[in-house]
């Protein structure tokens, strides 16, 4: 089921976009690692509607990659 168009050019049901920092804080354990783990369940169990950008994903990629944290 494809969720609606709002007209500005993202779906209707999109609360906010993820920011790459959010994940790497989260699986680098950094200063706010527990703040995003916490978000991020809140993601995983709907609580919040989020999209993130392919962009995005490269970024995470290729900081967990040069971190050791992903083999590719």
């Amino acid at each position: 089921m494809k969720p609606k168009r709002s007209g500005l050019g993202k779906p209707s049901n999109i609360e906010a976009l993820l920011d790459a920092n959010i994940i790497l804080e989260a699986e680098l354990a950094e200063e706010h690692g527990e703040a995003c783990k916490d978000l991020l369940e809140r993601i995983r169990n709907g609580e919040a509607r989020t999209a993130i950008t392919g962009f995005h994903i490269d970024s995470i990629v290729i900081v967990t990659e040069s971190c050791g944290k992903l083999k590719v």
